[in-house]
């Protein structure tokens, strides 16, 4: 199956995938400082990054296809919650300040 191929199901699979691999991948470590202790860690660090390209692919290929692509399942709703963001801005702070 190509990458255009791929269903909803099919996407949300690979996002939670990637979640719980970057929860593998970093626990114990709280700061970016955590991860450059060590080679290993360095490789962490560097596959969590690539693991969250995956989701960011994911969501704006499911945001193309559809404007909410969510709505139609109202399970997933039922099973964790509701996904909406709140409309209040989100601030960036620089690691290490």
């Amino acid at each position: 199956m190509s990458k255009e191929e791929l269903t909803i199901r099919d996407r949300l699979e690979d996002i939670l995938e990637s979640i719980e691999l970057i929860q593998e991948w970093s626990k114990g470590m709280t700061e970016l400082k955590d991860f450059m202790t060590s080679p290993n860690r360095v490789m962490a660090f560097n596959a969590c990054v690539m693991r969250l390209q995956v989701i960011g692919e994911h969501v704006g290929k499911l945001l193309k296809e559809k404007s909410k692509p969510l709505d139609e399942y109202k399970e997933i709703e039922a099973l964790f919650g509701s996904f909406r963001c709140s409309k209040r801005p989100v601030r960036i702070i620089p690691m290490g300040v």
